[in-house]
């Protein structure tokens, strides 16, 4: 009986280990987890991976792959530290959606966070500011009436007022990473491109 045991333990051993998924972790600024990575996730599901999907700022997303914490990571902000690999994608043009006399603001960290300080510098400061860490929340907010904010263009709907605003106000999309890439990291690269490329029209 104990030799069947063993046999079995080892069975189930060696199943489990063919099985068994390498983890990737891919971080997402709010924009980008509401445009492209829809996108991309059945197609990585598809992969040999055990996929997590965090979403975070650009600042923090910068940080986290920079120190190993994640895999892969989409931002809006030029990318100045030498350690990481960029693959630009896209441009994103920014608007002034809504009205009233409440600012929607972003938390410090996101990219559009430095572009709304950038206007309020040009513009003057605004008397009432709610700053909000989701943008999922802020797009509620401007469906109901409530508040304006700079936002990308293309979360906008069709019913939501917005100003445009000029070409200072676009930002840089990159997928970033740490090289080298191991054989399964090189696969969600690949996959990742590939797929973008045929969803989106990227640089």
């Amino acid at each position: 009986m104990l030799t069947d045991w063993q046999q079995a333990q080892k069975f189930f051993s060696t199943r489990d280990n063919a099985t068994e998924k390498v983890a990737q972790k891919i971080g997402a600024s709010h924009f980008s987890a509401l445009t492209l990575v829809p996108h991309l996730i059945p197609a990585l599901t598809q992969l040999p991976i055990q996929l997590t999907v965090e979403m975070r700022n650009s600042q923090d997303l910068m940080q986290q792959v920079a120190q190993g914490t994640v895999d892969f990571a989409f931002v809006e902000q030029p990318v100045m530290d030498l350690s990481l690999s960029v693959v630009p994608l896209m441009t994103d043009q920014l608007v002034l959606a809504g009205g009233g006399d409440t600012w929607l603001l972003r938390e410090v960290g996101a990219s559009a966070r430095a572009h709304m300080d950038r206007y309020f510098a040009q513009h003057g400061l605004p008397d009432n500011t709610l700053t909000i860490t989701s943008t999922d929340v802020m797009l509620a907010l401007l469906r109901t009436g409530f508040g304006k904010t700079i936002i990308s263009q293309k979360l906008i709907a069709d019913y939501i007022p917005y100003v445009p605003l000029d070409e200072s106000f676009q930002r840089p999309v990159n997928l970033i990473y740490r090289a080298p890439l191991d054989a399964n990291k090189t696969s969600v690269l690949e996959t990742i491109t590939q797929t973008l490329t045929t969803n989106f029209e990227t640089q």
